[in-house]
């Protein structure tokens, strides 16, 4: 089993987390920052920061792509930083995984896409949502609704 203490509060270079003996180079030691940005359209990235020892400047930071929905830093076994987000291809193990293992973590994306999905699953259970195929109504069997009711408890949770 793995632990993952959560680091939260770490959103600019200003407030990033900070590693004191971080290699650089061969036999260099420096420091790292890390922090996770938020941007309000495109989501969550992580990113980190070396300093220069030889001109005590920092270097230009290192950028992620963006993860949509949520995103987190944590520290691992080892005590390493590591990150880990949410985007529009997580399935829901990887999203109750994710709010569980850090219940801190800015998770409104997920609530909004929480709430997309109840409304989806409600109306397909109700009959109100359906395929139309060459202009015939597709019926939904009672197994399709029973599974649509099982993926409506976990997004209940959520909302």
């Amino acid at each position: 089993m793995t632990t993952k203490k959560a680091l939260y509060g770490h959103t600019s270079e200003a407030t990033a987390y900070e590693v004191a003996d971080y290699p650089y180079g061969y036999n260099v030691r420096t420091k790292i920052r890390y922090w996770i940005e938020k941007h309000p359209r495109n989501g969550f990235r992580f990113a980190h920061q070396t300093l220069n020892p030889k001109t005590q400047r920092w270097n230009a930071p290192k950028k992620s792509t963006y993860c949509a929905l949520a995103g987190v830093m944590y520290l691992d076994h080892e005590e390493h930083v590591q990150w880990t987000g949410l985007g529009g291809y997580s399935d829901e193990k990887a999203i109750k995984a994710f709010v569980e293992s850090f219940p801190e973590a800015d998770i409104t994306a997920v609530k909004m896409l929480a709430a997309a999905k109840v409304k989806y699953l409600r109306g397909i259970i109700d009959g109100s949502i359906g395929w139309t195929i060459n202009g015939v109504r597709q019926p939904v069997s009672e197994a399709e609704k029973d599974a649509k009711r099982k993926d409506l408890e976990f997004w209940l949770t959520l909302k």
